[in-house]
């Protein structure tokens, strides 16, 4: 919309100036310092119009990933839910430097499931259930290996859909394994949470596709 916009401004003003040629020409053109005035508003109105359409436009990206809110939801009951998607971020990524499985955990149900599919460098596969017992050891053994450290990249959501006190939200990022602070694997994620209000949003299933790729 912006460059059909500019483009159409450039018409209009190549169309003034074609035009104050042929008016001189046939001796009905006003002075060229009016038409440049006429020309000049033109261009100021398109403008403060794209400035306008930019503003719409931000909002709309800022909204498309929410699809569905119902019920007594606010704004900030879905900025809260990403605020909290983005702290199980940040606790993912402290995690040897805390040594404790409940700053992951906190964002969890009491009870809740993981499940995992993931492809190996050579392709292979692993898929795996967890309950909660399962993932706080598979926390725990993350914490005890020696040398190997990952970073969870930026959250790119895809999806948002909030019914009441339930929700899922779906994102997609890129992870770095590093083994003796040298990048060994890059990682692709594809995430999905559902979980529901529980003093505050609280995840009840987390499940996750991955794809490693071998460090260049």
């Amino acid at each position: 919309m912006k460059y059909s916009i500019v483009i159409l401004s450039g018409f209009l003003v190549i169309s003034l100036i074609t035009g104050c040629d042929t008016k001189s020409e046939s001796g009905e053109v006003s002075s060229e310092s009016s038409e440049l005035m006429s020309a000049n508003s033109v261009i100021d109105s398109l403008e403060l119009r794209v400035k306008e359409l930019e503003k719409k436009n931000r909002l709309l990206v800022s909204n498309q990933n929410v699809n569905h809110i119902e019920g007594d939801v606010s704004k900030r009951d879905v900025a809260s839910l990403r605020e909290m998607v983005l702290d199980l971020k940040a606790a993912l990524n402290n995690l040897n430097e805390y040594k404790d499985p409940d700053k992951v955990l906190q964002y969890f149900l009491p009870s809740f499931s993981t499940n995992q599919v993931s492809f190996g460098v050579d392709n292979t596969a692993l898929i795996a259930h967890y309950t909660s017992y399962d993932y706080r050891a598979f926390l725990k053994k993350k914490m005890r290996e020696k040398g190997i450290r990952t970073e969870m990249g930026k959250f790119i959501f895809l999806d948002l859909e909030i019914k009441k006190d339930i929700f899922n939200i779906t994102f997609k990022n890129r992870v770095k394994v590093f083994k003796d602070d040298k990048l060994i694997i890059n990682r692709i994620m594809l995430n999905t949470l559902s979980g529901r209000m529980h003093e505050g949003w609280k995840i009840g299933n987390y499940s996750f596709v991955s794809i490693d790729y071998k460090a260049e």
